[in-house]
């Protein structure tokens, strides 16, 4: 009778280490995930893609993977793989507006004016309030007049998007105090902000 306990206890022993030492696919694929951060960080990208593709055979839905993949297989300047990451992110996560804008400013690119206007309109409708968004919007609504031979409106739209222009070139005022005192700063008016939301 012990000679049986003993098996079956030994048995269960070895069933549960076995289990113990097994990771998850969710597991793995952040394994995958932060060896490819890691082999970016290191300027190893080729590599770094085939860990990141790793991720993807154990989570397919792994957003901030597909998203680095992407991203990185534009820096390689394999653009039409890129494209098709962006379409895949935008399938899985329909409200995502980063990808709608990537697809939107890529098939600007190549002129590919209804994949501009699919995309675009689906990031101005997700994000109206962002600048990006909102020049997306001007370059669909001026194409749309040039085409349709409205040339006041073109030259308004044009004149919108001027204001762009200016913005950026308006300079930034530098932190007063410099780097020393810009990280305590912020602190103390965090603190003093979320006291004041309390009290």
């Amino acid at each position: 009778m012990t000679s049986i306990r003993l098996f079956t206890l030994s048995i269960a022993t070895s069933c549960v280490l076995f289990l113990a030492a097994c990771e998850s696919d969710t597991e793995k694929a952040e394994r995958y995930f932060q060896s490819g951060l890691a082999l970016i960080e290191e300027g190893d990208n080729e590599r770094a893609l085939i860990e990141l593709r790793n991720v993807f055979n154990h989570d397919g839905f792994h957003r901030e993977a597909r998203e680095t993949y992407a991203g990185l297989l534009v820096d390689l300047g394999r653009r039409s793989e890129a494209y098709s990451q962006y379409l895949r992110l935008i399938e899985q996560y329909p409200d995502a507006v980063e990808p709608r804008i990537t697809l939107a400013e890529m098939a600007a690119e190549n002129a590919s004016w209804p994949e501009v206007e699919r995309h675009g309109a689906a990031a101005i409708e997700l994000a109206p309030e962002r600048l990006d968004t909102q020049a997306l919007d001007m370059l669909i609504r001026y194409r749309a007049a040039r085409i349709g031979g409205e040339t006041e409106a073109a030259i308004a739209i044009a004149g919108q998007a001027e204001r762009f222009d200016v913005m950026a070139q308006v300079p930034s005022p530098r932190f007063p105090g410099g780097a020393a005192l810009r990280w305590p700063l912020l602190v103390l008016g965090m603190v003093w902000f979320s006291l004041r939301d309390r009290f």
